[in-house]
């Protein structure tokens, strides 16, 4: 496969679903509080990738995919082991039921104090109205009493590229909303052996400049030589390299959410965030 051919499969642009958050003065009071005091940041923190990558198909739900995708990892973290988490139980469950798309700190919020369910539990990725149509089909007690063993400990705002960092090696992933350019494309590069046969390519997003909406992404991973983060999205494996792109620093970001810890069944914890 060529990079022309790689452009035509892997390059798409798909929905997004960021609701700019409203200025909350709690922000800089969780910010204040995050747990990330390390200070030796190497140059390279390559991280792990989801091990599912979420496709939103056409609804504007990346805020419940990204977040899921971080209690996904932060499971793994907590277990060893993987659970897939539902996307629709977060997005039948917004605040704002009158719009497509979710703000971040409500998605979290409510992971803090619900939790989520399981994929199997509630498997849907609905757009509004019909995802809370269907959300009034199941026992809401029953799905609540589900989520509720698996909740995240806490959240965070952060404003600047070194906690971002210090959030990604202590926690894992950092939820991220970025704006996104109808006109964005990727730079792809291939790989290859000492006898120049293909092996691999690289993936690099590239900024437009026509103004298309907000979105939401997934950190999990930097490289300063690059000055690019690893970025995992939510337009299935097939964009992309399996879903995930070298993202600029110079790109740029609006928001960035550290989430910690992740409570397992039959545990008793207290959530930290009010």
């Amino acid at each position: 496969m060529d990079i022309e051919e790689l452009k035509a499969l892997h390059s798409f642009n798909g929905p997004m679903g960021l609701l700019k958050q409203p200025i909350d003065i709690r922000d800089a009071k969780m910010a204040k509080a995050t747990a990330v005091e390390d200070t030796s940041l190497p140059r390279i923190y390559e991280g792990t990738p989801p091990v599912k990558m979420k496709d939103q198909g056409a609804v504007g739900s990346c805020v419940a995919h990204g977040t899921s995708e971080t209690v996904e990892h932060l499971n793994v973290l907590a277990t060893g082991r993987y659970l897939e988490f539902s996307t629709g139980f977060i997005y039948g469950n917004k605040e704002d039921k009158n719009s497509e798309g979710m703000v971040i700190r409500d998605a979290l919020k409510f992971i803090n104090k619900t939790g989520d369910v399981l994929e199997s539990d509630f498997p849907f990725n609905l757009e509004i109205p019909d995802i809370f149509s269907k959300l009034s089909e199941y026992n809401l007690d029953l799905l609540k009493a589900k989520a509720a063993n698996h909740k995240i400990i806490t959240y965070f705002q952060l404003s600047s590229d070194d906690d971002i960092k210090r959030a990604i090696k202590k926690f894992g992933y950092v939820v991220t909303g970025i704006q996104w350019n109808s006109d964005n494309s990727i730079d792809y590069e291939m790989i290859n052996d000492e006898h120049g046969n293909t092996i691999d390519y690289t993936a690099t997003l590239v900024k437009g400049t026509d103004f298309a909406g907000y979105h939401c992404v997934v950190l999990y991973g930097w490289n300063d030589d690059l000055q690019v983060w690893n970025m995992a999205n939510s337009w299935s494996e097939n964009w992309g390299r399996k879903g995930c792109v070298r993202f600029p620093y110079s790109y740029g970001y609006d928001e960035a959410w550290g989430v910690q810890g992740a409570t397992l069944e039959s545990e008793d914890v207290t959530p930290s965030v009010i």
